[in-house]
């Protein structure tokens, strides 16, 4: 089962960029551009994860993250170029889990991503199964279920064998 994020964000191309980097991660993402957007694709597309721009039409990040939190506990992750200690602490006070500024490289977002998911139930608690086989990201292992066995994977074998998991019965290119 695939890993679903929603990225509500105004801004267009960094919506879009946002995706496609998801996307190529092994993500399927779902896109928003407004603070209400971000509500409907919650309730009724409930995805494991939200990443959530703080100024927005309609209705801003913040109001929005706290009306989730009246009915959801998503780990919600807000965007914003505003800088200062106040306004993360605001971040904080309205429900985020994460505060991430922009600029911002897209390594550093898939990294508090995986942060959030290791902590997050929706995650399965960091586990993926397939048949006999569990792969637990949080510890970085492989264990066949049949036998027992496990095995202590790298960085990029993790990578490899997350993203194969999460696409399971596709055909993939090497370059994905």
């Amino acid at each position: 089962m695939k890993i679903v994020i929603a990225v509500v964000d105004d801004e267009k191309d960094l919506n879009e960029l946002m995706k496609s980097y998801l996307e190529n991660e092994g993500y399927e993402v779902l896109t928003g551009s407004n603070g209400l957007e971000a509500l409907q694709i919650v309730q009724s597309q409930k995805p494991d994860l939200l990443v959530l721009d703080v100024m927005m039409p309609e209705m801003d990040g913040l109001t929005a993250c706290s009306k989730i939190r009246e009915f959801s506990d998503i780990p919600i992750i807000l965007l914003t170029a505003k800088v200062q200690d106040m306004d993360k602490l605001m971040g904080f006070d309205h429900g985020a889990d994460d505060y991430l500024t922009q600029p911002f490289q897209p390594k550093e977002l898939l990294a508090r991503l995986r942060a959030l998911g290791r902590r997050s139930a929706s995650f399965q608690d960091g586990s993926l199964k397939f048949g006999d086989l569990s792969l637990d990201t949080a510890k970085a292992t492989l264990t066949c279920n049949a036998t027992g066995q496990s095995v202590r994977l790298g960085e990029k074998e993790l990578r490899i064998l997350e993203y194969m998991f999460g696409n399971r019965g596709q055909i993939m290119t090497r370059e994905q």
